[in-house]
């Protein structure tokens, strides 16, 4: 009985050739978008879920597109204290803001970096892993900064960063207090 469906579905296969490639193709293109759709939605649902109490942390900006179509992406500065006051729920606030400067070591080459100016409090509220430093200290004093392994690399070598300075905009010094791993993609700190 299957040889009787497998001979018989072989011929209809063959007279109908360009039917059946029409319909293997749209089958193929069909799955392949699927997954490839369902991968994007996983990917931007698991935004910013590498931190340890990632259900708790809520982001608040305000967009405000002006006349030259620039979106720009904040809040104020004064929402982060304001917030916490008349909420009692929250139990932590910090502020963030991503701009990009001039760094470099001293007598070596400036480069551009993507920075992000933050509160004392950044490390309280969002989980980064560090390889070196004590997260508690990094950042308790203006001016002290936090390297990704990559930056750390890039400026420092194999060398233990921690305890050096690097030049911001060729004037500042700013001293290094820890080095963390990397960011995934999936992170919106690694937006512009």
């Amino acid at each position: 009985m299957l040889k009787n469906y497998l001979i018989t579905t072989f011929k209809y296969l063959q007279k109908h050739k360009t039917f059946f490639v029409i319909n293997v193709v749209g089958l193929t293109l069909g799955l392949t978008v699927s997954f490839l759709a369902l991968l994007y939605v996983k990917f931007e649902m698991s935004y910013d879920s590498y931190h340890q109490n990632a259900d708790h942390i809520f982001r608040v900006v305000t967009d405000v597109q002006s006349s030259t179509g620039t979106d720009y992406r904040g809040s104020a500065v004064p929402l982060a204290p304001a917030i916490q006051e008349a909420f009692p729920e929250v139990k932590a606030s910090t502020r963030t803001v991503l701009d990009y400067l001039i760094i470099q070591k001293e007598g070596g080459t400036a480069n551009e970096e993507k920075i992000a100016y933050a509160d004392s409090t950044l490390l309280s509220v969002f989980t980064f892993p560090f390889v070196s430093g004590d997260p508690n200290r990094a950042l308790n004093v203006p001016f002290n900064i936090v390297l990704s392994e990559s930056a750390a690399k890039k400026y420092f070598g194999e060398l233990d960063p921690v305890g050096k300075t690097l030049l911001i905009n060729g004037k500042d010094r700013a001293y290094v207090t820890g080095v963390m791993t990397d960011m995934p993609d999936n992170s919106h700190f690694s937006e512009p």
